[in-house]
């Protein structure tokens, strides 16, 4: 196998934790254990690497809520089941246009993991009514290892809120968004 070209070699199998692979450092070769590789660098079930998205979602319509409670709230962007390391997370959030219907509306967006409320993750003041906002927000944060499924909610103390997402494109409102990334 020696005189093989690397792109002759067969495609390999999973790799077990007893494997050995060639591993070359400047001008000599060395083995290298796969049980001494670094979790970042193995793939398919294993955990993802610092940065990794894990979860990302976008809306182009408006989400309306006129909840007045948490328990009640209107679910901007439900989640997908994601199994997590037990590692930090940074989840991310972003409107380009939120607005209140109503004068000293006070309106709540909520972090939930299933149906558990996490708490208020952001919030949106209107002063005067129909008064536009933009919104992002970010919270690491340390989830148990195993699946959770994250999702944003929406609710109000007075009226009806509105949560925007556009398409994109001049003069058009680009996408709200919910991301989850590997601290």
């Amino acid at each position: 196998m020696a005189n093989l070209k690397i792109s002759q070699l067969p495609a390999a199998g999973a790799l077990a934790t007893t494997d050995v692979l060639p591993l070359v450092q400047g001008t000599s070769t060395n083995k290298l254990a796969v049980s001494s590789l670094d979790s970042r660098y193995l793939r398919k079930g294993q955990p993802e690497a610092p940065g990794s998205e894990l979860h990302y979602a976008e809306n182009t319509t408006p989400v309306v809520s006129s909840a007045t409670a948490a328990a009640s709230a209107v679910v901007v962007f439900p989640g997908a089941s994601v199994t997590y390391d037990g590692g930090p997370i940074l989840v991310q959030a972003y409107s380009p246009y939120v607005l209140n219907n109503t004068a000293q509306a006070l309106s709540y967006v909520d972090l939930w993991d299933g149906t558990n409320d996490l708490g208020v993750v952001g919030s949106i003041y209107g002063y005067l009514v129909n008064q536009p906002n933009s919104w992002y927000v970010a919270r690491r944060l340390t989830p148990s290892a195993g699946a959770h499924t994250f999702s944003l909610r929406l609710w109000t103390n007075v009226g009806q809120v509105n949560f925007y997402g556009g398409v994109g494109g001049p003069g058009v409102y680009l996408p709200s968004f919910f991301r989850i990334t590997k601290v």
